[in-house]
């Protein structure tokens, strides 16, 4: 299921990461993170969700925790209270 605000969601994460990096372009940060730069293009226009590979290339680049990067991503986590 997409976030209600699927455009601006992963440009949140998209852009916290083109901070992190200090980079100046959608191509730079595709290359450092190592995914397609036409991926970082879909996300951006909503027409691709952020999934767990682009997820796991997020915190092996940053060491970022996972609840953090799907925060910023705006994907909801579903735990068990128990």
């Amino acid at each position: 299921m997409r976030h209600p605000n699927t455009a601006e969601t992963p440009n949140r994460l998209i852009n916290e990461l083109m901070e992190h990096f200090d980079l100046p372009s959608d191509r730079q940060l595709a290359a450092k993170i190592g995914v397609s730069s036409s991926e970082i293009c879909r996300l951006r226009q909503g027409t691709q969700d952020i999934n767990a590979s682009f997820i796991l290339a997020t915190y092996d680049k940053t060491g970022w925790a996972i609840p953090d990067i799907r925060k910023l991503a705006g994907i909801k986590t579903f735990c068990s209270a128990d």
